[in-house]
């Protein structure tokens, strides 16, 4: 199953009561983001990757962090599926007895919630209970948590993951503002139907691109907000790199930060990777210049414009 935080290392080996393994240290204490957030919330992430990888103590400690700080239905979910987590544990160290009674404390909570941070609680739920009421029941045949996103790559202060519908409001607000779309596709901002459409063709491209590339939405690390898209598109037969963030985000570094990271991630996948630039675009010049993208030739586009066309390969890239 695919992992959301890839380059979070994950344990060893599961910890388990009564197998003489040193007992791990327990997570710090945090507080979730706002559940609209969840695809940003490091801390969630984490715990679903720690589940999803067989790792139940490590997942129910990841997931106490948070619930100390958590309220609401947030807790609720939090403590379900810690308390779910623990029926795992006990089931992997043979006391079914113990694990059907924390399942069923954790499911009938689970059970009363409506879809939060990507989750189908009941569903999920309803899966735990029929995993422990098979006699085959093992920790390898766990019900998985499926979360409707990916996280494709961090930077130190950035992250970037797949979009989703419910960017628009943040797209459409980037992908709007006339000022930041003035060296983008034919210079003019995109409409709200418009940005709609781009997520949507992107989840597409998400599915059947190769190695799920297209745009993807990049946000703060520190607090999940979004900062802007990039990603790797196919307008022409050949991988582009894109990118663009919001203007009060410019002037900082991260044009650089986002654009290093996606390329380093698409080199590794591909043997080659295109960018084309207005002519009059400076800024997007020297960061390409910087990356150790090269210059191949000026033409236009399918829009009419000027445009420079710039070349990267793994041999060329300046890390």
């Amino acid at each position: 199953m695919r992992r959301h935080l890839p380059q979070q290392p994950l344990p060893a080996q599961p910890w388990l009561p009564g197998r003489g393994l040193p007992h791990p240290a327990a997570s710090p204490p945090g507080a979730p983001l706002p559940a609209a957030r969840w695809r940003d919330d490091d801390g969630w992430l984490w715990g679903v990757d720690l589940w999803n990888a067989g790792f139940p103590w490590e997942a129910h400690e990841a997931w106490e962090a948070l619930w100390r700080g958590a309220t609401g239905a947030q807790r609720e979910l939090l403590q379900g599926l810690i308390q779910c987590a623990a029926a795992a544990v006990k089931l992997a160290v043979g006391a079914p007895g113990p694990a059907a009674t924390l399942a069923a404390r954790g499911t009938t909570r689970l059970l009363a919630l409506p879809a939060l941070m990507g989750v189908e609680p009941a569903a999920f739920a309803h899966a735990v209970l029929a995993w422990l009421a098979s006699p085959a029941a093992t920790l390898e045949t766990r019900p998985r948590l499926e979360l409707p996103m990916r996280r494709v790559l961090a930077t130190p202060r950035l992250h970037v993951r797949e979009l989703a519908l419910d960017d628009l409001d943040d797209l459409a607000g980037l992908c709007g503002d006339a000022h930041a779309m003035r060296f983008v596709g034919d210079n003019r901002p995109l409409s709200r139907a418009q940005s709609q459409q781009w997520i949507e063709r992107s989840l597409t491209n998400y599915r059947e691109r190769p190695h799920g590339f297209g745009t993807w939405a990049v946000c703060a690390r520190r607090d999940g907000a979004f900062v802007g898209y990039a990603g790797v598109v196919y307008p022409e037969p050949e991988p582009e790199l894109i990118y663009g963030l919001l203007p009060a985000r410019w002037g900082h570094g991260l044009g650089t930060e986002v654009a290093r990271g996606v390329l380093e991630y698409a080199l590794a996948r591909v043997p080659t990777v295109i960018a084309t630039v207005d002519p009059a675009n400076t800024a997007s010049k020297h960061i390409l210049g910087r990356l150790g993208f090269q210059p191949e030739r000026t033409g236009v586009d399918e829009h009419g414009l000027p445009t420079k066309w710039w070349r990267a390969r793994a041999t060329t890239v300046v890390r």
